[in-house]
């Protein structure tokens, strides 16, 4: 069957690894048999507070998935796709509505598709539908879509009782007799830690405060609200202020947790790790009481009654922790049997000063400003990771006493990153700082060199550094290659592995490690390539493939940063020694 008689316009079918050249209604090479993603956009032509998508296609598709609404199978050959509230649910006429999707169909040619909105009188097949020009002249560009997956991302993490109705499909409830539900697993498996998960919390809270225009331009300011309560609503349960303690990870690295197939299994009692004042761990409470201050600053600048109401809870509570802190000092390493896990801890100073600083911009009391001057490290940062927030302090007492000191360090950190410092470089340009997660890495200094820019520091040079090294991990490079799941002209195809529990996965595909479309971990951004631009684009969460709450967060606060300087129309200028060509 052919749909050529039946379009005035075209839709675009394309495979996540067709570089080279693309046409309306071309049949591709796909990464894996029957894989295939679309992009289809309309004018809209009446006003519209919600819409009905249909898709048919001319060939059985086994599964369909997409970030744009919510799906239900009519049949093998059609879908139907609703709008989801406050994401393109609200249009009028002259809007363009842009629907993207995944599906898997059997075969090797790519099927072709019609696609009609009942809202707008449509009823079949010859109603046209209005092409994209061309796809490739925005992915690369498209700060928003980038922003808009890495919150997807976060989303995918949930832990508990996800909402009905959800952007991620395919994620089922789980933990649900965890000693704390809720929360964000580390990224592939179901273990739940508490020093990484409030680490990336206050990076993406930061990013949120600094450059909350950054997110309204690109108009997900209120899915970056909702989505960040998840992570802080655990933090408020997993302290018990009666005993003093606080759960710091839920789950056991040394077994089945750490499996990417395993969330949604999560039944029954699991590992509960608490520090209190018998068995302290300043640092993994110093760092929890720094993001729920952070997120008191945050949903009171948001403002109406529910945000300052939330703001006075994260605060209250953000303080009770600190003086907890404070008071029994310690590392949560050596106080509790955390398993074979990377996210150790070598000091607290620097969690405890990032608290105190924290406090003070949500108080103002000068109280806890003279706390994290006696915490801050007077010595150059050289990363920013988990365990070493040095950086961060130093910005925030830069920002809060204007000291030439602080300032100082802060330029100090970032000239090691820049060309000429102690970080390598990759030959088409990316910051290289380590062989595992050198993405991370890297999205962290850079949304470090947008703060820097912010408080008046090489404002030019620096936007510009971060920039570029943004780019470079969206798909600025040789390659064209994204380094975020499912952005860009090719990108990673991690995905979670089948399991009994999804009626998602193809008949007889259960525990298989390939790839499949209705569960990729959309918006991730993977570890990155090697030292000499190589990527290994596995299934397997190993290597460079593997992904983390902490390589998304700089990242998604650095683009807020970017969409923001867009907004302004103070967009840097790209120096990329090796520019993707597919423009």
């Amino acid at each position: 069957m052919s749909w050529s008689t039946r379009f005035t316009a075209a839709f675009l079918l394309f495979s996540f690894f067709a570089q080279w050249s693309v046409s309306f209604h071309m049949r591709t090479e796909r990464h894996w048999a029957g894989g295939f993603k679309g992009e289809v956009i309309f004018n809209v032509t009446a006003d519209l507070s919600g819409w009905t998508m249909h898709l048919v296609f001319d060939e059985p598709v086994n599964t369909f998935f997409s970030w744009s609404g919510t799906s239900e199978n009519i049949s093998d050959f059609e879908f139907v796709l609703n709008s989801t509230k406050n994401v393109n649910d609200i249009l009028t006429r002259g809007d363009t509505l842009v629907v993207n999707f995944i599906a898997h169909a059997n075969g090797s040619d790519t099927p072709d598709v019609c696609v009609f909105i009942e809202e707008l009188g449509n009823s079949d097949c010859n109603d046209s539908v209005i092409p994209m020009t061309s796809l490739l002249t925005s992915d690369i560009d498209d700060y928003a879509d980038a922003l808009g997956k890495s919150i997807l991302f976060y989303d995918a993490q949930r832990s508990g009782k996800v909402p009905v109705g959800g952007h991620v499909t395919w994620l089922g409830d789980s933990g649900l007799d965890d000693c704390v539900v809720g929360g964000w697993y580390d990224g592939q498996g179901s273990v739940k830690s508490g020093f990484p998960m409030a680490t990336a919390v206050t990076l993406m809270l930061w990013g949120l405060h600094k450059f909350k225009d950054g997110y309204a331009h690109a108009g997900q300011l209120d899915l970056m609200y909702n989505s960040i309560r998840w992570p802080l609503d655990y933090f408020l349960q997993a302290w018990d202020p009666f005993q003093q303690e606080l759960v710091v990870q839920i789950g056991d690295t040394a077994t089945r947790d750490t499996n990417r197939d395993e969330p949604d299994n999560t039944i029954g009692s699991r590992a509960c790790l608490k520090v209190s004042p018998r068995d302290p761990g300043s640092d993994v409470a110093g760092q929890t009481a720094a993001a729920l201050a952070a997120g008191a600053v945050v949903f009171r600048d948001k403002g109406g009654s529910v945000g300052s109401e939330y703001a006075k809870v994260l605060l209250d509570t953000a303080e009770d922790i600190y003086r907890f802190a404070s008071n029994s000092l310690g590392l949560y390493t050596d106080s509790v049997i955390i398993g074979p896990t990377k996210y150790r801890s070598t000091g607290y100073s620097d969690e405890l000063c990032l608290a105190a600083a924290w406090l003070h911009k949500a108080t103002g009391r000068d109280t806890y400003l003279t706390d994290a001057k006696a915490h801050v490290t007077d010595s150059w940062a050289w990363a920013l990771d988990w365990n070493s927030k040095t950086i961060l302090c130093q910005i925030m007492l830069y920002e809060a006493t204007g000291s030439d000191l602080y300032g100082q360090e802060v330029e100090a950190f970032l000239l090691g990153w820049l060309p000429g410092g102690h970080v390598t470089y990759t030959p088409c340009g990316l910051a290289w700082f380590s062989d595992e997660g050198p993405n991370g890495y890297t999205a962290n200094a850079a949304f470090v060199a947008l703060l820097a820019a912010e408080a008046g520091l090489s404002n030019a040079t620096y936007r510009e550094w971060a920039f570029q090294q943004i780019r470079y991990i969206m798909g600025d490079n040789s390659a064209c290659f994204s380094y975020q799941i499912g952005h860009g002209h090719s990108y990673p195809l991690l995905s979670r592995s089948c399991s009994e529990w999804s009626n998602l996965c193809p008949a007889g595909s259960e525990h298989s490690l390939d790839s499949n479309p209705s569960q990729l971990l959309l918006g991730a951004v993977v570890g990155g390539p090697s030292q000499n631009d190589t990527y290994n684009d596995v299934t397997l969460p190993l290597g460079d493939s593997g992904v983390s709450i902490l390589y998304n967060a700089g990242f998604q606060s650095a683009l807020a940063g970017i969409l923001q300087l867009q907004a302004g129309n103070m967009m840097p200028t790209v120096n990329s020694p090796c520019p993707c060509t597919l423009r």
